[in-house]
């Protein structure tokens, strides 16, 4: 981040952990809020946005440390792991809260998911829309749906009860720049596929099976 003059944490050359971003450089205060957001706070921080006093307000908590944006937490060995963004969380019917980019990470280590994007607006536990790649989608369906089955199991397994992935529902298309689901970045664009797929959300919650294709 620029805000805080790219200083922060670090990997360094004899103490290197890979998945992490590195432990803090020195005189770096680091803070979380409720939400696990990470909050830094050094010398280094801008003093805030060119005209824009509403906006600076908005970049500090009441301690004057920064709102990074990014969910994370410290391993064992004081390396910090960004496990998601604020602004990717959702609420389900419950009430709860979830962070659904490492859920995600888990679902992607199969091979036969391309993309994975979890969604929960209006039903009571998240279901996850699931891009098969090129030859996943060519194979027999029975197949993949067993192979999908036991990788939901074992995801769901190291989830709390209210993570946990209801269902996966196999979509047509992938998401690619060119359709306007992903960003330059190639990151999802979470809103548009809410409204893309939003209507089918509780049809395809309330199915009795589950994997279900679009």
């Amino acid at each position: 981040m620029t805000e805080d003059c790219v200083y922060a944490h670090l990997n360094r050359r004899h103490e290197n952990r890979f998945g992490t971003v590195g432990k803090p450089l020195p005189g770096l205060m680091v803070k979380f809020g409720v939400d696990g957001e990470i909050r830094v706070k050094c010398p280094g921080l801008f003093q805030g946005y060119y005209k824009e006093p509403s906006l600076t307000a908005e970049a500090f908590d009441d301690e004057g440390y920064l709102h990074t944006g990014d969910i994370g937490e410290y391993d064992s060995d004081g390396f910090l792991v960004i496990t998601g963004r604020v602004k990717d969380q959702f609420k389900t019917d419950k009430g709860k809260y979830i962070a659904p980019a490492p859920i995600e990470l888990k679902l992607q280590n199969d091979l036969v998911i391309e993309q994975a994007c979890i969604v929960g607006t209006g039903i009571p536990q998240p279901i996850c829309l699931v891009v098969l790649t090129e030859d996943a989608a060519k194979a027999d369906r029975n197949q993949i749906e067993n192979q999908l089955v036991g990788r939901l199991k074992k995801v769901n397994e190291d989830l709390e009860n209210y993570e946990r992935i209801e269902k996966l529902i196999i979509v047509k298309e992938g998401w690619t720049v060119e359709n306007e689901m992903l960003t330059p970045t190639l990151k999802l664009k979470r809103n548009l596929i809410e409204r893309l797929y939003g209507s089918k959300f509780k049809l395809w919650f309330d199915s009795d099976r589950k994997i279900v294709w679009e």
